[in-house]
């Protein structure tokens, strides 16, 4: 299945991907441009993933993002939920969510530019708030997101058993 999959980018880099929407229609069977058909594949595959994923995740989920936007990129930040399975709330045109072997990723591209998010967990909702708070207005870099929050990596590897 084009949904899964594990790709080595380096020696020491590895990419499981947990969901893509970038694939190919005769890959899976479909007539060239059944963009229809591909939908509805495509939209049955995140259906599953939420199901898949649908595990406490410990605290509260949210995101740190790099947000590339016609006038550049831009630092950002989101509350998502508390299940693993709210990281798929979030897409745009082309969307891929992977984990990196030490955090859960994703990669979002539509007109203007490629959205990178980072995906972690907080203590609560109040927490992740804050941070979001950081990221937006107080300049909070990757690095001091990294250290105030805590992987969701274990949650999601525990299901596709990485």
């Amino acid at each position: 299945m084009a949904t899964k999959g594990t790709t080595t980018m380096s020696a020491t880099d590895t990419k499981h991907i947990i969901y893509t929407d970038n694939t190919d229609p005769e890959s899976e069977g479909l007539e060239e441009n059944d963009w229809e058909g591909l939908n509805d594949l495509l939209f049955n595959w995140i259906r599953d993933e939420e199901h898949n994923l649908d595990k406490d995740a410990g605290g509260v989920v949210f995101g740190f993002a790099s947000l590339g936007l016609w006038n550049g990129r831009h630092n950002g930040g989101r509350v998502y939920g508390d299940k693993a399975a709210s990281i798929l709330s979030y897409g745009e045109d082309d969307n891929e969510w992977y984990g990196d072997g030490e955090d859960i990723r994703g990669t979002f591209s539509h007109h203007d530019g490629t959205n990178r998010v980072l995906f972690r967990v907080a203590e609560n909702r109040e927490a992740a708030e804050n941070l979001v708070e950081q990221i937006a207005y107080g300049g909070m870099t990757e690095e001091e997101f990294r250290k105030a929050t805590k992987s969701l990596y274990p949650v999601v590897a525990e299901v596709y058993g990485w």
